[in-house]
């Protein structure tokens, strides 16, 4: 009687889950993606941000052709600077997806802030509502492709400044240019540039302010660059120093333009704007790498 006892009681946990599964019925399978749906969402998410950044370059390019038909007789050749950046940009664009090395991405992201810039500049100095169309789709496709840059990756606060040098070094060059070879920078219908170009102001001895501006943007652009690759505190306190300097020059400068010349030079100011620009930059990283306190908090303590 004792082995009937166990082998029934071995048998009812058997029967139990014989009912349990009969009481419970078993779930439906949550419905399956559909394969087509899953293969165009792998395909999104393999597409790099470089050929967006492409495409919005493209944009660009086609804005710098229509303002070259505009303005082709002009003195001043920003849409011809401008069709060149764009298919530079757009080499840049796509090696950055091809090769998805950082470096391309630094220089395009470089680019894209000085076609900004002149965007700006060149609406001012067109005065004219004709450009006005495609000098915003081209600044806004430049702006876009500034914030999806730093959304996608890290950008050393070093490279804003050298974009800024940049554009300071372009500026200065035209104006050295002309100034040397006896000529006046047009400015357009504001006709402030001659002015400033032909008065006594416009040199230091026999050589332009221009010229002097050229040097001091390429020590700029090379501590910036060091500054990048080397990571070395020292370099950004030398830049902003030099950059201070260059303000104090600038302040006076727009100064004898605007109460002593009466005229102002578009190009000069421009210039002037993006050593105030580089100045400002520097300084907000300056404070924030925490220079002033090394520099400013040890002598409190002293």
């Amino acid at each position: 009687m004792a082995p009937r006892v166990r082998a029934g009681r071995r048998a009812r946990p058997l029967v139990a889950e014989a009912l349990d599964s009969v009481a419970k019925p078993s779930r439906p399978e949550p419905p399956q993606v559909s394969t087509q749906m899953s293969s165009i969402a792998a395909r999104t998410s393999r597409i790099r941000p470089g050929w967006a950044f492409a495409a919005l370059d493209l944009v660009g390019l086609a804005m710098a052709v229509w303002l070259f038909s505009l303005d082709a007789q002009d003195k001043i050749p920003v849409p011809q600077f401008g069709i060149v950046l764009a298919v530079l940009l757009v080499v840049l664009a796509a090696g950055w997806a091809l090769t998805d090395r950082d470096v391309l991405a630094d220089v395009h992201y470089a680019g894209a802030l000085a076609g900004l810039v002149f965007g700006v500049v060149f609406q001012v100095y067109s005065q004219t509502a004709d450009t006005l169309v495609p000098v915003i789709v081209w600044c806004a496709a430049m702006l876009v492709t500034l914030v999806q840059t730093h959304r996608n990756k890290t950008i050393h606060p070093g490279l804003i400044l050298a974009s800024l040098d940049v554009v300071g070094l372009l500026i200065a060059s035209y104006l050295s240019y002309v100034e040397l070879g006896g000529g006046t920078p047009s400015c357009g219908v504001l006709h402030g540039c001659e002015a400033v170009a032909l008065s006594k102001y416009a040199k230091i001895g026999p050589v332009p302010v221009a010229v002097f501006g050229v040097f001091l943007s390429l020590i700029l652009l090379s501590l910036a660059i060091a500054w990048i690759r080397s990571n070395n505190p020292s370099l950004l306190d030398l830049h902003y120093g030099l950059s201070l300097v260059g303000v104090i020059f600038e302040i006076y400068f727009i100064s004898v333009q605007a109460f002593i010349l009466h005229a102002v030079c578009i190009w000069c100011a421009s210039y002037g704007l993006s050593l105030i620009a580089r100045f400002l930059v520097a300084l907000v990283i300056w404070v924030r790498a925490g220079r002033f306190q090394a520099h400013f908090g040890r002598r409190a303590l002293e």
